[in-house]
């Protein structure tokens, strides 16, 4: 029987690996096979947070202060070749919606439910939160915003070891495009 070591909250994340395999030869042919199983992946960690903010520019004009922004989150599956890995969509994930108007100073839960859909999507406007808690491995999470020749995007990704909790901020300033047509 395994038993895993208490945590104490302040260290890394540990893993367990099992990929079971099977060995087989046939008599008389020699043929020789090996069978690999599906990995299973257990984490010593403590659940984690993930925290996905959406903020613009200052400089931002009035007209698109108020647009939506896409979100696709991911994680990369290694189990089936881990030299070949497959984006796999954090799909039908529930999180809590949080708004503030004193640029982060406070932020305000919205009531509702909200989750991603089958493609782990999800839209913010500027000035809100998705908050995933409960997550067994933040770090895994992949965030890609929507790009648009409209936006230049600034991430920054930070993560507290302490309370576990990983803070994902897109800043984006507006760029002014002017498109010119020869005749």
């Amino acid at each position: 029987k395994m038993q895993a070591p208490a945590s104490t909250g302040n260290e890394e994340i540990i893993y367990a690996y099992n990929n079971p395999a099977f060995y087989s030869l046939t008599e008389g042919t020699n043929t020789a096979k090996t069978t690999v199983g599906n990995s299973t992946r257990v984490s010593l960690s403590d659940a984690q947070q993930l925290e996905v903010i959406k903020k613009i520019g200052e400089d931002t004009p009035d007209v698109v202060k108020d647009n939506s922004f896409g979100f696709y989150l991911y994680e990369m599956d290694e189990t089936k070749d881990p030299d070949n890995t497959e984006k796999v969509p954090f799909a039908y994930q529930d999180y809590e919606l949080y708004k503030t108007e004193d640029g982060g100073a406070t932020w305000n839960r919205e009531d509702g439910t909200y989750g991603t859909d089958g493609d782990g999507y999800l839209k913010l406007k500027a000035n809100e939160k998705a908050v995933f808690t409960a997550i067994p491995d933040a770090s895994r999470i992949h965030v890609e915003e929507e790009e648009s020749p409209y936006w230049d995007q600034t991430i920054n990704d930070t993560k507290t070891a302490v309370k576990g909790t990983r803070t994902i901020t897109f800043t984006n300033n507006y760029r002014r495009v002017l498109y010119a047509q020869k005749k």
